[in-house]
């Protein structure tokens, strides 16, 4: 409970008034002791939201003892019990790969998973590169990169699998010389930065004129937040220190000084964040398998959200921003 923070907020990005909207949030992903809340910006034109309390820079670090990016995929099994849910499983995997291709969300992982940077050249950095699998593919593309990783696990495995050159700490810390890379990526890193409006200048000192910064960040406002309310993958307590929208979004680049950019939300991996949150919720009752009706739920959320959201904006389940110098 938040019985030793204060009750009365400001927000952080807009200065406006803002209320709790969740409390006595547990790590059910990575087991990191303790309890916190979420607290969001009341206006209508912001609505950002953020941890508290806040950890302690030097807690950080503790944080990432388990993280997932020291080894890849997920083990969750399937649980069929019959041969008819079999059948009915195989038929359904078909229809929904013919859904995938139809509704292009395959090809819109494939741009999420390069960062929107296939068939381009040039220097990439990755903040939060993790182990290093999406340098080593930009790598192999023709790319020159480098990695900064505050992980010493994923870090470890970045050099030692991938030789990837690979810098430890804060990229405000690090002292990389101006306008030395082309790009500057960073995939759900932005939600674990302090600072976030002298984080977004630092990178925007370091890309050359016409370069460009990528990320993506989960959407506080989306379909599946909506739906999974607290057991929704994205607020990774305490972890995700700030939670954005698509209008805080553009508040934050403003204050940055960035005023080329451009915003919109995906559901390109809506599949990935769905199942997840069936994780967290089947976790509170102590369940550690997938039925059919499970997978059947993933499947039908990400076709549904998907098509919710060509009339629906900004509520994809990830923000994209594309800012330029």
């Amino acid at each position: 409970m938040l019985n030793n923070v204060k009750k009365e907020f400001t927000c952080l990005l807009c200065g406006s008034s803002a209320l709790v909207f969740y409390d006595n949030l547990k790590d059910d992903l990575f087991g990191v002791p303790g309890s916190w809340g979420i607290v969001r910006c009341k206006s209508q034109k912001c609505g950002f939201a953020w941890l508290v309390p806040e950890p302690d820079k030097s807690q950080i670090q503790s944080f990432y003892v388990n993280y997932y990016t020291h080894e890849k995929g997920n083990n969750k099994k399937i649980e069929l019990k019959n041969v008819f849910e079999k059948i009915f499983y195989r038929i359904a995997k078909i229809l929904y790969s013919l859904f995938r291709r139809l509704l292009l969300i395959n090809l819109e992982r494939k741009n999420l998973e390069y960062m929107f940077l296939r068939k381009r050249k040039g220097k990439v950095l990755e903040i939060g590169c993790g182990n290093g699998e999406r340098l080593y593919k930009l790598k192999n593309a023709g790319f020159y990169v480098e990695g900064i990783e505050i992980d010493e696990k994923a870090m470890s495995v970045a050099k030692d699998k991938y030789n990837l050159r690979i810098h430890k700490g804060d990229v405000r810390e690090l002292n990389i010389p101006s306008n030395s890379f082309d790009f500057i990526i960073m995939n759900h890193v932005l939600e674990h930065v302090f600072e976030p409006v002298k984080f977004l200048k630092e990178c925007k000192r370091i890309i050359k004129k016409g370069g460009q910064i990528i990320i993506t960040t989960p959407n506080f406002d989306s379909f599946s937040h909506k739906y999974f309310n607290i057991h929704w993958r994205g607020l990774e307590p305490p972890r995700h220190l700030y939670l954005y929208n698509t209008k805080s979004i553009d508040i934050l680049c403003k204050r940055a000084g960035i005023s080329k950019y451009k915003i919109w939300t995906s559901t390109g991996k809506t599949e990935f964040i769905v199942r997840d949150s069936i994780v967290l919720k089947k976790k509170e009752k102590n369940l550690d398998r997938f039925s059919l009706k499970d997978i059947i739920q993933i499947w039908y959320l990400q076709i549904k959200f998907r098509l919710l959201n060509l009339f629906k904006k900004d509520m994809g389940d990830e923000i994209v921003l594309i800012a330029e110098k």
